[in-house]
């Protein structure tokens, strides 16, 4: 009865299994917004895979064999959950950040913390210097509440330094928060287009997304530079091209170029899975994905540059210096 009774068992795993990929399958034709930047042939890809993820015995190694597959698209904005709270990236942003947080401390005078993830201080001449390290509300929700009475204490600066080097996304409503007090009318910077099967082409019409100044407030108004790196992603993106919309200067390193807005796709044997639902692009209509926002002044680095110095601030002071 036992091998009976495991037999019947992973038959109906495979069953299930089966179900799952043939959900995805469809999920990935209909739903992914990036299902053809690459120009991958999904049917021959999950075809070669199908008998191995099929035959997977526990949801958890469904997602991880599945994962291998979702790879191919080099998205980091696809994950599979598995019901008990473990999550399985399909692919890993890059760790380097051109930035050390040992030389900054030598830099940066007068140092305020508010929250985990916003910091203050002042640089050289009167410069405002502002560190937000992610825009995740759960953990940075400090930010969008702490940002006017930072922005107010810095109103006698000469110039301000936003630092989001090591940021790599969260919710661009909280980005948003920051961004308004850098501009006194409403400004586009980004449009999207959303994936609907139905729709013609696939694609909702592509629209502007627009930034709106903060209701009775006097924008900051003084010169403005922003630092960025490989590793800004996501809604941080979305950050920078708000800043520059309103005339910051970026200044650093080329970004990593991802935005997708992931959405839950349940795949019924206890595994979801998240896939972009939009294509993302600049102002000026070029795209995001897999090509990232240069910034208007270069600055490239290796761990050698950053042990005694930082060349990023450095430019940054020089920019804003005139």
């Amino acid at each position: 009865m036992r091998i009976c009774s495991r037999v019947l068992a992973s038959e109906s795993s495979t069953a299930a299994n089966a179900a799952a990929v043939g959900v995805l399958q469809e999920a990935i034709d209909t739903k992914y917004s990036y299902r053809d930047r690459l120009g991958l042939d999904w049917p021959s890809l999950f075809e070669s895979e199908r008998a191995d993820i099929e035959t997977a015995s526990t949801p958890q190694e469904f997602a991880g064999r599945t994962a291998e597959l979702l790879r191919s698209a080099k998205d980091v904005h696809i994950w599979l959950d598995v019901e008990g709270g473990h999550r399985v990236a399909t692919e890993r942003p890059p760790r380097d950040v051109n930035f050390n947080k040992d030389v900054l401390r030598t830099i940066v005078k007068d140092v305020e913390q508010h929250g985990p993830c916003m910091a203050t201080g002042r640089i050289a001449e009167n410069i405002g210097y502002i560190l937000i390290g992610s825009w995740e509300r759960e953990k940075c929700g400090l930010v969008e509440t702490e940002f006017p009475k930072v922005i107010a204490d810095l109103s006698s600066s000469t110039g301000l330094i936003i630092d989001v080097r090591p940021n790599t996304g969260g919710d661009e409503r909280i980005a948003r928060t920051v961004a308004q007090y850098f501009t006194d009318g409403p400004v586009v910077y980004a449009e999207r287009e959303l994936r609907e099967a139905d729709a013609p082409g696939g694609f909702t019409p592509r629209e502007d997304v627009v930034l709106t100044p903060a209701q009775g407030i006097v924008p900051y108004g003084k010169p403005t530079a922003v630092l960025t790196g490989p590793i800004n992603m996501s809604s941080n993106e979305a950050f920078l091209l708000m800043m520059r919309a309103v005339g910051a200067k970026l200044v650093g390193e080329r970004t990593l170029g991802a935005s997708g807005n992931p959405q839950p796709v349940d795949i019924g044997n206890g595994v979801t899975a998240y896939l972009p639902s939009w294509r993302a692009y600049q102002a000026d209509g070029n795209p995001l994905e897999g090509v990232g926002i240069t910034p208007d002044v270069e600055v490239t680095t290796n761990p050698e540059d950053l042990q005694a110095k930082d060349p990023v601030v450095d430019a940054a002071v020089t920019v804003l210096s005139g």
